[in-house]
C-alpha cells in the first residue's frame, strides 16, 4: 500500500473501534503530491457516487481542494474569485452545452 493522506481525526475514530493505525506527519516535500493524489481520489469517488452519496463525496472533494489551495497560499475566497472571473470570461455550465464531435450530417 502506498502512503495516503487521511483526515486528521481518522486515527482517533479507528482507535474508538479497536483499530490502531500507524501514521506520521507528511514531509513538506511530499505534501503537494499527497494533496493532489487525495484530490484525484476524492474526485474519482465523486464521479462514481450515486445520488445518495454524491453530496458527501463532493464535500470530500471540496476539503481536498481547499487543503491543496491552502498549501499554495490560496483561500477558499481566492478559489471563488478565480471561478467567478473564469465564469464571467468563458461562461459556466448552466446552459448544459455539449460539444458534438461527431461527423457532419
Amino acid at each position: 500500500m502506498t502512503d495516503k493522506l487521511i483526515r486528521d481525526l481518522i486515527p482517533e475514530i479507528a482507535a474508538a473501534h479497536g483499530d490502531y493505525l500507524t501514521v506520521r506527519t507528511a514531509r513538506p516535500s511530499e505534501l503537494p503530491g499527497l494533496l493532489r493524489a487525495k484530490l484525484a481520489e476524492e474526485t474519482t469517488e465523486a464521479i462514481a457516487a450515486g445520488d445518495d452519496t454524491l453530496l458527501d463525496e463532493l464535500a470530500d472533494v471540496t476539503e481536498a481542494l481547499h487543503a491543496l489551495a491552502a498549501h499554495h497560499g490560496h483561500s477558499p475566497a481566492d478559489i471563488e474569485t478565480a471561478r467567478a472571473a473564469k465564469a464571467a470570461a468563458r461562461g459556466g455550465f448552466q446552459q448544459q452545452l455539449v460539444l458534438d464531435t461527431g461527423s457532419p450530417s
